[in-house]
């Protein structure tokens, strides 16, 4: 997709607020005609979440970074605060799951409502700088959760 974007005028970007080499992602997204690639250093050095930058502070940079770009322009966002193995700080669990009892599974709903967080507070920074009404936002996960064990919770 951002070979045929760019072929028709797009100025691509993936942003993605990790080690630029891991998997290999800085050759990836070039290969993949991605014009632009934000990766850990081009984010603040703030609060991380597990692997990464929280994604609260990751989505509004990221849109920081979008309003660098030449319109049109495509962006491939990858999200990270909740990717396995889901650690958040307690102070940021904001659900009651007393009546769970896998840990995993907990941290799991944690990290998953504080994205759901993230991704409303970056549709209000988008209408707010007057973006929303031009972007489509499209998820997706790229793997499972890692939660369907037998005997567990999640099945």
């Amino acid at each position: 997709m951002p070979e045929l974007l760019r072929d028709n005028g797009y100025d691509t970007a993936a942003m993605h607020a990790y080690k630029k080499g891991f998997w290999n992602r800085d050759q990836v997204y070039q290969n993949l005609c991605f014009d632009h690639f934000f990766s850990k250093k081009d984010y603040p050095d703030q609060e991380e979440i597990g692997m990464a930058l929280n994604d609260k502070q990751f989505l509004t940079t990221s849109i920081e970074h979008m309003e660098t770009l030449k319109e049109p322009y495509f962006s491939f966002l990858a999200a990270l605060t909740s990717h396995t193995p889901y650690e958040i700080p307690k102070d940021k669990w904001e659900l009651d799951l007393s009546g769970y009892d896998d840990p995993m599974l907990k941290r799991y709903y944690q990290t998953v409502h504080y994205v759901g967080e993230a991704v409303g507070q970056m549709g209000k920074e988008l209408k707010a700088k007057d973006m929303w009404d031009e972007t489509l936002v499209i998820f997706y996960g790229v793997h499972d959760s890692a939660l369907t064990n037998e005997g567990s919770e999640i099945q």
